[in-house]
């Protein structure tokens, strides 16, 4: 085993390295090595909160709703968003259940308020009715095409008040040395002109891994009005 001082150093050289071969793979493409993603507008950002943490974003969400998580792992979030968010219905999909705490959710399981589902996300997320959810919660696939599916499957499964939340709202993981999709799929989505959403809340993170929630974008002056005493009471 190697001692720590040798292995800071080996990471310090491997950065190095790393940023030299990015700079040369951009001069020789002419283009970012990170995709430039589009801003959202002022008007889409304009009702948005910044809150400390995910968990004060489930304590926003709708109680005793129908929520969904899409990637769940461990299960350990899925707790919490039980035990914070309360909901009368709860799902979670993940394609590998091998790290799942069953043991944490025997009686909610048992009861029937809590559904496990083993497959593919968007596969799982079409099978459910459209205008299901009160909110969807996706942690799943972090390449920008699997974040561009769930977002896709997800939508319309949304009640017209409903919220999407996406975890890891970033471009890169400096923890796994990878690229995320998540940040462009979200932005891109909100600056698509055959969508209306706004921003309700940006969740902060202490390594970057932060979250967004979207919902659907007031219409007409009274739901604007209604959306800032909404926001007031939330």
């Amino acid at each position: 085993m190697r001692p720590i001082e040798e292995l800071e150093h080996q990471v310090i050289l491997d950065r190095i390295q790393l940023r030299k071969s990015i700079e040369e793979l951009t001069e020789r493409k002419g283009e970012a090595f990170i995709f430039w993603s589009p801003h959202p507008t002022a008007r889409q950002a304009k009702f948005a909160r910044i809150l400390p943490d995910r968990f004060a974003g489930i304590r926003r969400m709708p109680k005793n709703g129908v929520c969904i998580e899409v990637g769940t792992q461990t299960g350990l979030f899925a707790r919490e968003i039980l035990d914070i968010n309360k909901p009368k219905e709860f799902h979670v999909i993940d394609v590998d259940y091998s790290t799942f705490h069953y043991d944490l959710f025997e009686k909610e399981i048992n009861s029937g308020m809590m559904t496990i589902h083993e497959g593919p996300s968007q596969d799982i997320l079409n099978s459910f009715p459209d205008d299901y959810f009160d909110w969807v919660y996706i942690d799943a696939d972090h390449a920008y095409d699997g974040v561009v599916g769930d977002i896709n499957a997800s939508k319309s499964k949304l009640k017209q008040k409903g919220f999407l939340v996406f975890n890891d709202y970033t471009v890169w993981s400096p923890a796994e040395v990878s690229p995320y999709g998540i940040l462009q799929a979200v932005n891109e989505f909100l600056a698509s002109p055959t969508e209306s959403w706004e921003i309700d809340f940006l969740a902060l993170q202490g390594q970057g891994y932060h979250d967004i929630c979207l919902r659907r974008m007031p219409k007409g002056f009274f739901d604007i009005i209604g959306r800032r005493i909404e926001n007031l009471f939330r």
